[in-house]
């Protein structure tokens, strides 16, 4: 199956999930959604708490790659960890892929930009 499909498969069950919590049959406290790991928000913490919080810098900015890597690898161990990863991958392989992609979608930016595709804001 490609990734849309496995996208839209998972927003189906989270919406059944949301329907059984919305009609009682699963406790608005206690239920998948509100025990979902949160990954991603835990690693972009984690991230920006490495980094040193100070009233200038709350949270990474988008030029810092490293946190979007950080995340994605932490949000891959999860899925494998959680069964649902299309491929079971080591961190270190997880982190290679994260790199390369990140890499080449900011290049792509960068193109974009230079070239007045994307225009940057004022």
């Amino acid at each position: 199956k490609g990734e849309v499909d496995r996208l839209c498969e998972a927003l189906i069950a989270i919406a059944d999930e949301a329907a059984k919590v919305e009609k009682g049959e699963w406790p608005a406290d206690d239920n998948p959604l509100v025990n979902a790991p949160h990954t991603a928000a835990e690693a972009l913490a984690g991230y920006a708490a490495r980094k040193g919080l100070t009233p200038d810098y709350i949270m990474p900015r988008m030029d810092e790659p490293e946190v979007f890597i950080e995340e994605a690898v932490a949000v891959g161990l999860k899925a494998i960890e959680q069964g649902v990863a299309a491929e079971k991958l080591t961190r270190e392989e997880l982190r290679k892929s994260a790199e390369f992609h990140i890499g080449r979608a900011m290049k792509d930016r960068d193109v974009r930009q230079k070239e007045g595709i994307v225009k940057l804001p004022k």
